[in-house]
């Protein structure tokens, strides 16, 4: 053991005091006596690394210690003392363990200052870098073997402290990890937050433009209410007016022979003869007789005789002057006319001024190499990846390359600038299925051409056509054509029935089907419309209904008529409801024209849908390529739209002829197991029902 100069270190107070200013801190702090010692002069506020000598003789503690055993125990720690930094004690770093010679030397100078760590949490010792100085000196098995024998508690207590220190390094590092997860899964929940902030800020946005919107309109359509409610006023007064007028014209009339006598001119002078027998203007009636009763007039304004007066015309009687006689139109306006213009015969005008109506539905496919209108490959901002046909593997596109040519009248190429010119400051809205969805996306194409461009802005949050949370689309779409004001929508309706659910609180609840009542955004927003194309008919199938948990009603009610259970005749009630109630609302918008569309066919051969049936025909027009028939090819539409001013788009049996056109296995997820024979490739045969759409506008 290293010598020990004790005389360094008088026995008096007083030489000590004359040798140094303060206590040296190289006295042990290893030592369990000394940690304690020096613990409670830490606790009564003692700065111990800057303790003097004077301060430790104020202190009542220090009688339990000599200066001189500290001293000594200090020297003995040096040599026995182990290890890597951890005991129950303080620990300094390397500047503290320097030549021990020169400790002694400078027992006046000031214990180092750098101590490193604060205090440990657990065992109430300063962490000190490991210095080489120290790793010499560790104690190693063999002296503490020795140590053991001399010393047993010591040694007890060296290995208790390495144990103590290794648990510590360990539960250091769980504790670590442990913060490190705990700071991702908060920093997790942050981002997540944020996120659902800044959705949640968006959609208070765009609701708060939507109410006020929504003001503004209430407020224009108050005081349109107020100004058709004065117009309905000064409307019924004047009817009033002309009521009484007609009144007592007709009573004047009636009291005038004079009358009488050029009545009976006028109806025999329609007779056939050559000279007009009315030379004077003064001798024809100043009004029509009143009352006059209802006579069937054809389109040009000939009134229809029964089929016995046509064959054998009889001279005019005083029976036959009540407008059995044939009105006749007058002819076109000759710059030069004669003094007298002649009366023709009735059959010369009836042949001569009969007009024929269009019928689109009637004509045939013809090749056009000018087709198609737009390319499937360009038009990706408009059009579903799962229609376009080009963006999938399907190798040929021959059914692109036909237009449809009505037989008895000619349909104007479509162009997308003089639609807009003609739509302009108009709304154009497609309500119905997918198919429905495929007619309005590919007017889109159409119009655009198929080119990407800002001029076309979404104005969906107009219409409510938002995606809500968890939905995986909106309910439709509406974007706008600012040059002209031109706004093309599609809402998705497939049955074009009033859907509600029964318990709004609840997501898989039933939904009530009102089979007699139209679909309420239709309903909201028809006073926007100017064209209405309607659909609807592949989802009225008991797999559908059923999967749709739709529960039909009647009257507010579930229906309880075992008549109306049966697909088709519920049906054939919504269709009826919503021509009828549509018929209504014309009288009130009367700039409003609504279509309602045929169905379009499917073809399945050799199964169904979920039975292995396909559509692999590749050959264009291979089952013909005229439509002869006069009759619509839907009855079911056709059936319930007379009587009403609802249109019908007739595009069922031109679209029979084109099997080949449909997505038939190039889809998606198109297999050869699986074919879509219902929707149809785009560019393609929903380019031609606009066509037909557009010419009928």
């Amino acid at each position: 053991m290293e010598a020990i100069k004790v005389d360094a270190v008088s026995s008096t107070m007083e030489e000590r005091k004359s040798h140094h200013d303060k206590v040296s801190f190289e006295v042990s702090f290893h030592h369990i006596d000394n940690f304690d010692y020096f613990m409670k002069l830490y606790d009564l506020g003692f700065d111990i690394y800057n303790l003097h000598i004077n301060d430790i003789a104020k202190i009542d503690v220090v009688d339990s210690i000599s200066i001189k055993e500290m001293s000594i125990r200090r020297s003995i720690v040096r040599m026995e003392e182990s290890t890597l930094g951890h005991t129950q004690s303080w620990h300094v770093d390397s500047s503290f363990s320097t030549n021990t010679d020169n400790s002694e030397k400078t027992s006046g100078n000031r214990v180092a200052d750098n101590v490193v760590n604060p205090r440990h949490q657990k065992n109430n010792s300063i962490y000190v870098s490991r210095s080489p100085f120290f790793a010499s000196r560790v104690m190693s098995p063999e002296k503490l073997a020795e140590l053991a024998k001399t010393n047993p508690k010591k040694a007890t207590r060296i290995i208790a402290n390495r144990k103590s220190a290794s648990k510590s390094k360990e539960r250091k590092k769980l504790y670590e990890n442990e913060l490190q997860l705990k700071v991702k899964s908060l920093q997790s929940q942050v981002d997540n937050i944020s996120q659902q902030l800044y959705v949640t800020k968006r959609d208070v946005t765009t609701r708060i433009a939507w109410n006020s919107t929504l003001r503004m309109k209430i407020d224009a359509k108050r005081q349109e209410l107020h100004y058709r409610r004065a117009q309905y006023e000064a409307m019924k007064n004047e009817l009033e007016y002309y009521r009484m007028k007609t009144s007592k014209f007709a009573a004047d009339m009636a009291n005038n022979p004079l009358y009488h006598d050029m009545v009976s001119k006028f109806s025999s002078g329609l007779s056939i003869q050559d000279e007009d027998p009315m030379e004077s203007e003064s001798c024809l009636p100043p009004f029509p007789p009143s009352p006059l009763p209802f006579v069937p007039v054809d389109s040009v304004g000939t009134t229809k005789l029964e089929k016995s007066e046509e064959k054998s015309p009889t001279p005019i009687t005083e029976n036959r002057t009540k407008l059995q006689v044939d009105i006749v139109r007058p002819p076109a306006v000759d710059p030069k006319p004669e003094k007298s213009p002649k009366i023709q015969y009735n059959e010369d005008v009836r042949s001569a001024s009969r007009s024929e109506v269009c019928n689109h539905a009637k004509g045939r496919w013809v090749a056009d190499s000018r087709r198609p209108l737009y390319s499937g490959f360009s038009c990706k901002q408009w059009l579903s990846p799962m229609w376009s046909c080009r963006m999938t593997q399907r190798p040929d596109f021959s059914f692109e390359g036909y237009r449809w040519q009505p037989e008895n009248c000619d349909m104007p190429e479509f162009d997308r600038s003089t639609f807009l010119r003609k739509m302009q400051d108009k709304t154009i809205a497609f309500i119905g299925d997918s198919l429905g969805r495929q007619q309005f996306q590919s007017l889109m194409c159409m119009v655009t051409g198929g080119e990407e461009t800002p001029e076309v802005v979404n104005v969906g949050w107009e219409y409510g056509l938002v995606k809500h949370r968890g939905a995986i689309r909106p309910d439709g779409w509406a974007y706008r054509f600012p040059k002209t004001n031109t706004t093309i929508l599609y809402y998705w309706s497939a049955s074009l029935c009033d859907l509600q659910p029964l318990n709004s609180k609840d997501k898989l609840s039933n939904i009530a089907m009102h089979l007699d009542r139209p679909p309420a955004f239709m309903s909201q927003f028809l006073h926007r419309f100017d064209v209405l194309v309607l659909n609807t008919g592949h989802h009225w199938n008991q797999g559908k209904i059923t999967g749709n948990r739709w529960i039909m009603h009647v009257d507010g009610k579930p229906n309880e008529d075992k008549r109306i259970e049966e697909i088709a005749n519920a049906k054939n009630l919504t269709i009826y409801s919503v021509a009828r109630w549509l018929d209504l609302q014309l009288v009130s918008h009367p700039r409003l024209k609504v279509f309602f569309r045929t169905i379009s066919p499917r073809h399945f051969f050799n199964g169904d849908w979920n039975t292995g049936g396909a559509c692999d025909n590749k050959i264009p027009l291979s089952n013909g390529s005229e439509v002869m028939q006069e009759g619509s090819s839907d009855p079911t539409i056709e059936g319930p739209l007379k009587g009403t001013k609802v249109k019908i788009l007739d595009i069922t049996a031109i679209s029979q002829l084109r099997d080949e056109a449909h997505m038939s296995r190039y889809t998606i997820r198109g297999t050869l197991n699986s074919s879509d024979c219902l929707h149809w490739c785009l560019p393609g045969i929903p380019d031609t029902w606009n066509e037909l759409l557009v010419a009928q506008i």
